[in-house]
């Protein structure tokens, strides 16, 4: 059985591989395969972040049209896909604690519908198109202070860990930063069609 899943896991990284960049997505093999994915999810343009600040109950809002990549890194044990899930480990700035147990919830849910069978696609499909409404944030994000896990030393079980608060402010940077990077990527790609206007768009960004 063990060398079904062996070849099962070499063509579904084969088939990914061939799907996604190579910045959206890395596979490595040691001691079984592991894959870090970077999904982009897909939300309306002007989407609306809302947030108070630490100092303040003021509500503040703005709005962007790209959130910073769910970072989605999987373990594939021996016998996955024929009987055992991918471990899974999520990672996003703008998610909560509970909604990422949630989404995780999701996750092994839809494995278990698509038992024996290569999931990771449908997981990495389900994440860009549909966790929004999973974790009710269709109509905007409502940043709170996240909890975010304190690094442990060795002698610390899992369930021991740690967490510090990640301040709002903090949030708010990284999805700002994150939106400007891509509008300007997105400019970049759309804009230098001639040597003149390449020479433009070098003098905006100096």
């Amino acid at each position: 059985m063990e060398d079904n899943c062996k070849l099962a896991q070499e063509e579904e990284v084969q088939s990914l591989q061939s799907i996604y960049l190579p910045e959206e997505l890395q596979a490595s093999q040691n001691d079984g395969w592991r894959i870090i994915a970077y999904v982009k999810v897909d939300i309306p343009r002007g989407f609306p972040i809302r947030y108070k600040t630490t100092s303040s109950d003021e509500l503040l809002s703005f709005h962007v049209n790209y959130l910073p990549a769910i970072q989605v890194k999987c373990n594939l044990p021996a016998l996955y896909p024929i009987e055992v899930a991918p471990k899974v480990m999520l990672t996003c700035p703008w998610l909560a604690y509970y909604q990422v147990s949630k989404i995780k919830r999701r996750l092994m849910a839809l494995w278990k519908s698509n038992a024996g069978q290569p999931v990771l696609y449908t997981w990495f499909e389900y994440l860009k198109y549909e966790v929004l409404a999973e974790v009710n944030l269709s109509n905007g994000i409502n940043l709170k202070p996240n909890n975010i896990p304190c690094c442990k030393n060795k002698n610390q079980s899992s369930t021991k860990r740690k967490y510090r608060r990640r301040p709002v402010e903090m949030m708010v940077d990284i999805i700002k930063v994150y939106d400007a990077e891509q509008h300007k990527e997105e400019f970049n790609k759309s804009c230098h069609k001639c040597q003149i206007c390449f020479e433009v768009i070098i003098l905006i960004y100096l």
